[in-house]
């Protein structure tokens, strides 16, 4: 079911992100076609994931904190082929097997490194 709905629901977010924000995405061809691929950057609104969706062609599978995996949210997390992240436990992280394992498989995949959005003011990602 996650490709199928990363598919149906990409034309959807890439129009309302369009809409609602008209980003200016710079360098957009230097991110590769194929192969493994990081996408890292500042979290800085709930709506930052789009933006990487609308940055790129390329499916990306995003790692989230395992805490949303509830619910209806959770299940669309899954269908979206996010990868949990347990941060309190971080001997036993499965998010970095998985991550490699993504990545070695050509996927692109995104982290933000500062684990948590900050109150800054909207700019660049």
């Amino acid at each position: 079911m996650g490709k199928i709905f990363y598919q149906i629901m990409r034309p959807i977010t890439n129009l309302y992100v369009d809409l609602v924000f008209r980003p200016k995405i710079h360098g957009k061809e230097l991110i590769l076609k194929s192969g493994g691929i990081i996408f890292a950057g500042n979290h800085l609104t709930d709506m930052d994931q789009t933006i990487v969706i609308r940055s790129t062609r390329r499916s990306v599978r995003f790692l989230t904190k395992k805490e949303l995996y509830h619910g209806f949210l959770g299940v669309i997390l899954k269908w979206y082929g996010t990868i949990p992240v347990d941060r309190e436990n971080k001997e036993k992280n499965i998010s970095m097997e998985l991550s490699e394992g993504a990545l070695l498989k050509g996927d692109a995949i995104n982290i933000f490194p500062e684990g948590k959005r900050k109150s800054r003011i909207i700019g660049q990602i």
